[in-house]
Protein backbone atom coordinates (compact mmCIF):
# COMPACT_ATOMS: atom_id res chain seq x y z
CA UNK A 1 0.00 0.00 0.00
CA UNK A 2 2.81 2.32 0.51
CA UNK A 3 3.67 2.04 -3.16
CA UNK A 4 0.22 3.12 -4.22
CA UNK A 5 0.35 6.05 -1.78
CA UNK A 6 3.67 7.22 -3.07
CA UNK A 7 2.44 6.95 -6.65
CA UNK A 8 -0.64 8.93 -5.70
CA UNK A 9 1.51 11.60 -4.06
CA UNK A 10 3.74 11.83 -7.10
CA UNK A 11 0.74 11.97 -9.40
CA UNK A 12 -0.77 14.73 -7.28
CA UNK A 13 2.51 16.68 -7.30
CA UNK A 14 2.69 16.38 -11.08
CA UNK A 15 -0.83 17.72 -11.38
CA UNK A 16 0.07 20.69 -9.16
CA UNK A 17 3.14 21.39 -11.24
CA UNK A 18 1.06 21.14 -14.41
CA UNK A 19 -1.54 23.57 -13.03
CA UNK A 20 1.22 25.98 -11.98
CA UNK A 21 2.79 25.74 -15.45
CA UNK A 22 -0.46 26.59 -17.22
CA UNK A 23 -1.32 29.33 -14.73
CA UNK A 24 2.10 30.98 -15.20
CA UNK A 25 1.71 30.62 -18.97
CA UNK A 26 -1.67 32.37 -18.79
CA UNK A 27 -0.19 35.17 -16.65
CA UNK A 28 2.69 35.61 -19.12
CA UNK A 29 0.25 35.81 -22.05
CA UNK A 30 -1.89 38.37 -20.22
CA UNK A 31 1.19 40.44 -19.42
CA UNK A 32 2.38 40.27 -23.05
CA UNK A 33 -1.10 41.29 -24.28
CA UNK A 34 -1.11 44.18 -21.83
CA UNK A 35 2.32 45.35 -23.06
CA UNK A 36 1.17 45.13 -26.69
CA UNK A 37 -1.95 47.12 -25.86
CA UNK A 38 0.09 49.80 -24.08
CA UNK A 39 2.50 50.04 -27.04
CA UNK A 40 -0.43 50.39 -29.47
CA UNK A 41 -2.02 53.09 -27.30
CA UNK A 42 1.28 54.96 -27.18
CA UNK A 43 1.60 54.82 -30.99
CA UNK A 44 -1.98 56.06 -31.41
CA UNK A 45 -1.35 58.84 -28.90
CA UNK A 46 1.80 59.90 -30.78
CA UNK A 47 -0.04 59.86 -34.10
CA UNK A 48 -2.88 61.92 -32.63
CA UNK A 49 -0.41 64.39 -31.16
CA UNK A 50 1.25 64.75 -34.57
CA UNK A 51 -2.11 65.29 -36.28
CA UNK A 52 -3.10 67.89 -33.67
CA UNK A 53 0.26 69.65 -34.13
CA UNK A 54 -0.30 69.78 -37.91
CA UNK A 55 -3.85 71.07 -37.46
CA UNK A 56 -2.65 73.76 -35.06
CA UNK A 57 0.10 74.77 -37.48
CA UNK A 58 -2.42 75.05 -40.32
CA UNK A 59 -4.78 77.03 -38.08
CA UNK A 60 -1.95 79.39 -37.11
CA UNK A 61 -1.05 79.94 -40.78
CA UNK A 62 -4.71 80.54 -41.62
CA UNK A 63 -4.99 83.14 -38.84
CA UNK A 64 -1.82 84.82 -40.10
CA UNK A 65 -3.21 84.97 -43.64
CA UNK A 66 -6.50 86.32 -42.30
CA UNK A 67 -4.66 88.98 -40.31
CA UNK A 68 -2.78 90.06 -43.42
CA UNK A 69 -5.84 90.06 -45.68
CA UNK A 70 -8.27 91.69 -43.24
CA UNK A 71 -6.31 93.62 -40.60
CA UNK A 72 -8.40 94.74 -37.64
CA UNK A 73 -6.07 95.54 -34.76
CA UNK A 74 -3.02 97.72 -34.46
CA UNK A 75 -0.81 94.62 -34.38
CA UNK A 76 -2.39 93.38 -37.61
CA UNK A 77 -1.59 96.67 -39.32
CA UNK A 78 1.96 96.58 -37.92
CA UNK A 79 2.43 93.08 -39.35
CA UNK A 80 1.13 94.18 -42.73
CA UNK A 81 3.20 97.38 -42.71
CA UNK A 82 6.41 95.54 -41.85
CA UNK A 83 5.75 92.99 -44.59
CA UNK A 84 5.20 95.79 -47.11
CA UNK A 85 8.38 97.55 -46.00
CA UNK A 86 10.32 94.31 -46.39
CA UNK A 87 8.98 93.98 -49.90
CA UNK A 88 9.50 97.66 -50.70
CA UNK A 89 13.09 97.80 -49.45
CA UNK A 90 14.48 94.38 -50.35
CA UNK A 91 17.95 94.89 -48.81
CA UNK A 92 16.57 95.34 -45.31
CA UNK A 93 15.58 92.74 -42.78
CA UNK A 94 12.29 92.57 -40.97
CA UNK A 95 12.68 95.62 -38.83
CA UNK A 96 16.05 97.25 -38.52
CA UNK A 97 18.49 99.51 -40.31
CA UNK A 98 20.72 97.19 -42.23
CA UNK A 99 22.99 97.59 -45.22
CA UNK A 100 22.77 101.35 -45.27
CA UNK A 101 19.07 101.85 -45.71
CA UNK A 102 17.92 105.41 -46.01
CA UNK A 103 16.17 105.44 -42.64
CA UNK A 104 12.66 105.42 -44.01
CA UNK A 105 10.63 103.31 -41.71
CA UNK A 106 8.04 103.54 -39.08
CA UNK A 107 9.78 101.85 -36.17
CA UNK A 108 13.40 102.78 -36.81
CA UNK A 109 13.74 105.85 -34.66
CA UNK A 110 11.89 108.70 -33.12
CA UNK A 111 11.45 111.56 -35.48
CA UNK A 112 8.99 114.37 -35.57
CA UNK A 113 5.28 114.06 -34.84
CA UNK A 114 3.63 111.36 -32.77
CA UNK A 115 6.61 109.06 -32.88
CA UNK A 116 8.63 111.36 -30.62
CA UNK A 117 5.99 111.50 -27.88
CA UNK A 118 6.30 109.30 -24.84
CA UNK A 119 3.68 106.70 -24.06
CA UNK A 120 2.45 108.85 -21.17
CA UNK A 121 1.86 111.78 -23.52
CA UNK A 122 0.06 109.60 -26.04
CA UNK A 123 -2.23 108.10 -23.40
CA UNK A 124 -3.08 111.50 -21.93
CA UNK A 125 -4.32 112.88 -25.27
Amino acid sequence: MTVSCSVGVCNCALQVISVQKYFRRMLAKCHADHLRLMARCQRERDELRLVMKNIESERRLQRDFERRLNPRTKDDFELLYNAMEGWRWPGRGAGGRERGSSGRGRREGKGEGEHSRSSFQQNSL
